[in-house]
């Protein structure tokens, strides 16, 4: 269990062991409901994700998440920087290697305190630039791992300029093949220094480890770039669940019926966009039956509701559900001051219908 980027909301990683992982759900629902909250499981795996969707966990959402897939190197390209892909790399080296006096060390206790210290350097230049909760929640990550370094059997390496520290990483092995980079800090002001550090640990890592993970971008631009440079040789996807409400799983449930899309699109919808205090329904005694999502937005014309996902059930059309709804819709956005209630129809029956 953690705190998504530091902040309030809990999210539990995919339980490990042998077997159904399914079972232990409940708990964790039972956890996370202690702590006011809803079950979040993040960084599923492929396999986890289908051992859920295979399952009984028909209460959950679950999307693919970008900014959590894993960048997955060859350890091969990372040490020889080979290619013409790889000249720019080559090139900030060069010009490193041209400018300064350097030297490579392994990564010991005695020079934990200057790596923090770097760090903390490196984060406060950034502290302009958002994502401070992850930076935060990182610092305490590094102190941790410094504490208990050869009890985790970490690996790391450093870079000197003279007696000054300006580059270091760490990580551990996954397995008895693929080595995880956990952190890699450098001072920008020497130019080259990230891919110096990046070149010469994957060089010193032991043979043995053929592909090296480097972890994900969390949806930093920056960070993005930077990653995708070294060409990796595949994304590792990863999924976040998230247990639903009983009004999301009604949305599901009308969702799939009157407009067929598949649980993708419309779990991706649900974990990102759904906000009940934007929606209009007509609820009977059998369930929902019918439903309008009213989404506010700023544009050229001012304050505009986007009017998405308009449906009725489909033993419940016919008697003006929806057009009670959009009445609803256009007298609370009158009611906001808003410039213009603004819907895009998906087929001509529909423009026929919403012409009137």
């Amino acid at each position: 269990r953690f705190r998504i980027g530091g902040g309030g909301r809990l999210g539990y990683m995919q339980p490990l062991g042998e077997g159904d992982f399914t079972r232990i759900l409940p708990a964790l629902a039972a956890d996370a409901h202690r702590n006011g909250q809803r079950l979040r499981l993040i960084g599923l795996s492929d396999a986890g994700c289908e051992t859920m969707r295979g399952g009984d966990c028909s209460e959950f959402a679950f999307d693919a998440d970008r900014s959590l897939a894993d960048y997955i190197y060859l350890a091969e390209e990372l040490r020889t920087l080979p290619g013409r892909r790889f000249q720019p790399k080559r090139n900030h080296i060069n010009r490193f290697t041209s400018e300064y006096d350097y030297r490579y060390e392994p990564l010991v206790r005695e020079r934990f305190a200057e790596c923090m210290r770097l760090e903390a350097d490196w984060r406060q230049a950034r502290a302009g630039q958002g994502h401070t909760a992850e930076m935060g929640a990182e610092q305490r990550a590094m102190q941790r791992a410094f504490d208990h370094f050869e009890e985790l059997e970490m690996l790391g390496g450093c870079i000197y300029v003279g007696d000054k520290l300006v580059a270091f990483t760490f990580g551990s092995a996954v397995n008895d093949h693929t080595f995880d980079t956990h952190v890699e800090k450098a001072d920008t002001a020497f130019e080259g220094a990230f891919t110096v550090i990046n070149k010469l640990f994957a060089k010193h890592l032991p043979p043995q480890f053929t592909l090296v993970n480097r972890e994900e971008d969390l949806g930093i631009e920056g960070l993005r770039r930077a990653k995708s440079s070294y060409h990796p040789a595949l994304r590792l996807r990863k999924y976040a669940a998230l247990k639903l409400a009983p009004d999301e799983r009604a949305v599901r449930r009308l969702w799939r019926e009157a407009f067929g899309d598949d649980d993708a699109f419309i779990d991706a919808f649900l974990i990102h966009a759904y906000d009940r205090r934007r929606m209009l329904v007509h609820v009977e005694a059998s369930g929902l039956a019918a439903m309008l999502h009213a989404v506010p937005f700023e544009c050229e014309a001012g304050r505009v509701t986007y009017v998405y996902g308009v449906a009725t059930a489909r033993d419940c059309r016919g008697r003006g559900l929806a057009t009670e709804l959009l009445r609803r819709a256009e007298a609370q956005a009158r009611e906001r001051g808003d410039a213009a209630l603004l819907l895009i129809p998906a087929d001509a029956a529909l423009r026929a219908f919403y012409e009137r």
